[in-house]
């Protein structure tokens, strides 16, 4: 039996986000560790194996399951890097087993393929998926030139190759600079370069502009003396290794693809970042990354490195790209230091290794936020990836951002993968590919650097084993209904997509695969509504696009990182914040600011995994009627328009969740539009605590008596409401008496959605702004506005002409920029008052219930007001928190 929660406890304070912060590195002064943000489960979920693996056979399911139980095994990865022994491979008959066994297991798992060719293939399987590629012709140490100019024709028609592959399929390609240049030039370059941090007056001519490569943490060791400069020889070596990383690079610029830098040991790496740093310097141009470098978080310098070279960057005017990983390169770098007597370059432990890595991921989600430099976020980590994603929606970076990309190694972290794609992010996953020969190197650093990685995070073979399970059972449900259905001929759809579900007596299903393309979907507009008149104008919305992108600067700067400067900003320029609102918040951080002024976003913080709970153990008397009504709210949007889709079982569980919270008011059918709403610019869990927010009233004053049984709220604000049409439009209030209209037969939508039923939805959105923010009475004031923008057309109509005009107003008069400036300029705070107080003569006050459970003083002596008391039977079980004291 389920375990059963109090549905309407809810707990008062969760831990004070900041109790176990670390202290703050010099990367950023007033940057936010990301591992200390909230958890979020809904960001990216896991729950469901069987959406996150949907797009993956049944065949390839099997197969991952038992290559990643095979790896977790650390004896048989000590077998199998005994078995890849270079001795070993001198025999040819040995030699040519080994390379057949590896190619069909562990080759398989980790490559993309041997040629060009199967690694366009697994391109264009990964992104059906909804996945992208990272390409990497993977070769490595190249030790002459002729090697070097081989392995850059073959980077050169992986290049190439990569136009033939669907559009935005291939997000990056990759190369290695110990490829193209031989590898004991890379040593000699870091060398020098080495000594001349310890000795700023030790010249390099050869040395093009860069951006600082090491900091006072990084390893020197490597270079105990003085080096000798470089030759004539290795002076033309070097320039021709760095004219074939341009010609690599203007190939990125021309196909607008862009280039990674893999990584090296501590040893290499200051070479590898001159170069990468001194071709970003040239390609990097017009706001657009095209070199990204690449930062190891396992090394202790990490963060100074990436801080600086970002600084840098940035004062140059040259937007940087990095890739962001945990480093593979441990075994060898603890040997090397230990070998010569210093400590370690590596962190001490891996808890300092996740610190690292996500203050360095904080650091450049906060530079995307603010406009500057775009990174990749490489890592298997669940944590990492879950509250990187939740950190990335903070700051209101948009889903699909070209200068956010998160990627993974092809065969590993699936999980991870498809959940921040359900999520709406972009994803990668690393496609290395080559002769199974040529890419033996990788696959054993794939095998050392993942050795405890696979046997101490199984959630990838849980999940696996978890739907194949699942898709076991489903075959034998389906094979035990086979005698029933043999002979039942399938009515299958003329036009019907490529994948068709259809149905034999309700009992057995059948997918089937249609071939031909796929026929386009309708135009929809910038919301996601389908157009109806397609035709747009491109000047006017170049225009409206600029004008946005204005503004969201002067919004980013008012809110501050994940809306940290929200409250003192509204203390310190109130009337600034009243005006910006007035004139729309922008759509990107829509979702952000409404949580912010309603308040939802601290009821959220102290409530954590309370809409978990509800969701997921309880159930609700209202499910059915929610059910029935789920297709009616917002019927054109795409993202509802899916029968039991995302969207519908999002809207579900928000509504649900409600009835649950509060079962006094339960459900009722106008609720879907305002989670709705809210559904299209947050999470579940985010739209159900402004749904809380709103109802219970946080900040302004409860709206839940426009659902309660009578709807009473309602009732006293269309008394109200004709109240004001009677003072402010006195000769429409008299034809509206003659004609016997009164606002409960066009009004009452309007208050019970706050216009999000039957309005244009820019009109909506905008309403929705101000509403959030000053309360109710905007919706007094648009009513009163659109019957004074039409009041010489309604004071001559007749009845039935007047309910036809009052739910059909003009085109006109639905313009936000029209309509809103009217709507500001009626005064309704004094009548509202006075008519309130009439309506509760006339009607009867309703009775306040003043419990004695001392919870007000219990709960002021802790600095915060009171929303509302939660009571069960007579007695205070939780209170709902509106916002801290002041100090």
């Amino acid at each position: 039996m389920a375990r059963r929660l109090p549905t309407t406890t809810l707990c008062l304070f969760s831990r004070r986000l900041n109790n176990n912060t670390a202290s703050s590195s010099s990367i950023a002064a007033g940057s936010h560790p990301l591992r200390h943000e909230p958890a979020a489960p809904t960001i990216v979920d896991l729950n469901d194996h069987g959406k996150l693996f949907a797009s993956v056979s049944t065949w390839k399911l099997l197969r991952s399951l038992v290559n990643q139980g095979l790896a977790a095994n650390e004896t048989f990865v000590d077998f199998g890097m005994w078995v890849m022994n270079p001795r070993l491979m001198e025999t040819a008959l040995v030699r040519d087993v080994i390379l057949k066994t590896v190619k069909h297991t562990t080759f398989e798992h980790f490559c993309a393929g041997e040629t060009t060719e199967e690694a366009g293939e697994c391109v264009r399987k990964i992104h059906e998926a909804g996945l992208r590629g990272m390409l990497a012709y993977a070769v490595e140490h190249a030790s002459d030139n002729d090697g070097c100019d081989r392995n850059l024709e073959g980077f050169i028609r992986s290049f190439e190759f990569s136009k033939s592959l669907p559009p935005s399929s291939v997000s990056f390609v990759t190369a290695k600079i110990t490829a193209i240049c031989p590898i004991s030039l890379l040593r000699r370059v870091g060398d020098l370069l080495r000594w001349q941090y310890k000795d700023p007056s030790f010249t390099l001519p050869w040395k093009h502009n860069t951006l600082p490569i090491f900091t006072n943490t990084s390893p020197l060791y490597h270079t105990l003396q003085k080096p000798e400069p470089l030759t004539p020889d290795e002076e033309r070596n070097l320039e021709s290794a760095h004219g074939r990383l341009q010609v690599l690079c203007q190939k990125c610029v021309d196909l607008n693809v862009p280039l990674t830098i893999d990584a090296e040991d501590t040893s290499l790496q200051p070479a590898i970042d001159y170069f990468t740093y001194s071709s970003a310097i040239v390609h990097n141009r017009d706001g657009n990354a095209i070199v990204y470098g690449t930062i190891q978080a396992y090394l202790r310098d990490a963060k100074e490195r990436l801080f600086m070279a970002s600084k840098m960057a940035e004062n140059l005017g040259i937007p940087m790209g990095f890739k962001l990983v945990r480093g593979a390169y441990m075994s060898s770098e603890m040997r090397a230091a230990s070998e010569l007597g210093y400590d370690s370059p590596i962190h001490d432990n891996i808890e300092e290794t996740h610190s690292c890595y996500d203050e360095c991921a904080s650091f450049m989600l906060e530079r995307i936020a603010n406009g500057n430099d775009a990174v990749v976020l490489a890592t298997h980590n669940l944590q990492s990836g879950k509250v990187a994603a939740l950190k990335a929606r903070n700051l209101g970076i948009k889903k699909g951002n070209p200068k956010l990309e998160f990627a993974q190694l092809y065969g590993m972290s699936e999980a991870l993968s498809f959940g921040l794609r359900n999520a709406g992010f972009q994803v990668s996953k690393y496609l290395a590919y080559g002769p199974v020969d040529m890419v033996m190197p990788y696959l054993l650093r794939r095998a050392e650097e993942n050795r405890g990685l696979f046997s101490t995070s199984n959630i990838d073979r849980l999940l696996m084993g978890k739907e194949l399970k699942r898709r076991l059972k489903s075959l034998l449900r389906s094979r035990s209904c086979m005698k029933a259905e043999i002979g039942t001929r399938l009515q299958i759809p003329q036009q019907a997509p490529r994948f068709c579900l259809c149905t034999c007596s309700n009992t057995f299903l059948v997918l089937f695969h249609l071939e031909g393309p796929v026929p386009p979907g309708p135009p929809v507009d910038r919301y996601g509504f389908i157009k109806q008149n397609v035709s747009s104008s491109s000047a006017a919305e170049g225009l409206a696009k600029s004008r946005e992108a204005r503004r969201v600067r002067k919004w980013r700067k008012m809110i501050g990182v994940g809306g940290s400067d929200w409250k003192h900003y509204v203390r310190r320029k109130p009337h600034v914040v009243k005006r910006r609102i007035r004139k729309g918040i922008p759509d990107c951080l829509r979702g952000l600011v409404w949580q912010l002024i309603s308040g939802s976003r601290d009821l959220l913080l102290m409530n954590p995994g309370v809409y978990e709970q509800l969701v997921f153990y309880e159930t609700s008397a209202s499910e059915l009627d929610i059910i029935r009504d789920i297709s009616r709210t917002f019927p054109t949007h795409v993202f509802f328009q899916q029968r039991h889709g995302p969207g519908q079982r999002s809207l579900y569980n928000v509504l649900k969740a409600y009835s649950v919270f509060d079962r006094a008011v339960g459900y009722v059918q106008g609720m879907g539009f305002l989670a709705g709403l809210l559904l299209l610019y947050m999470s579940e869990e985010d739209a159900f605590w402004l749904l809380v927010a709103l109802l219970k009233g946080a900040v302004h004053a409860p709206m839940e008596g426009l659902y309660q049984v009578g709807l009473p709220l309602v009732q006293q604000y269309l008394f109200q409401f004709e109240h004001l049409v009677r003072e402010q439009l006195p000769k429409l209030g008299e034809h509206f008496s003659r004609e016997m209209i009164n606002p409960s037969m066009y009004a009452s939508q309007w208050f019970i959605t706050v216009f999000s039923y039957s309005f244009p939805f820019p009109l909506a959105l905008r309403i929705w702004d101000v509403f959030l923010f000053e309360g109710v009475k905007i919706v007094f004031k648009v009513g009163l506005a659109l019957l004074k923008y039409c009041h010489d057309d309604l004071i001559h109509l007749s009845f039935e002409k007047l309910i036809y005009a009052l739910r059909n107003f003009p085109e006109d008069a639905m313009n936000p920029d029209i309509l809103l400036p009217m709507a500001y300029s009626i005064k309704v705070s004094r009548s509202l008052s006075e008519s309130k107080i009439e309506y509760e003569k006339k009607h009867g006050k309703a009775k306040k219930y003043k419990p004695k459970c001392g919870g007000e003083m219990w709960i002021q002596r802790l600095g915060v007001s009171v929303a509302a008391h939660i009571h069960e039977k007579g007695k205070c079980v939780g209170v709902l928190v509106r916002k801290k004291a002041q100090r």
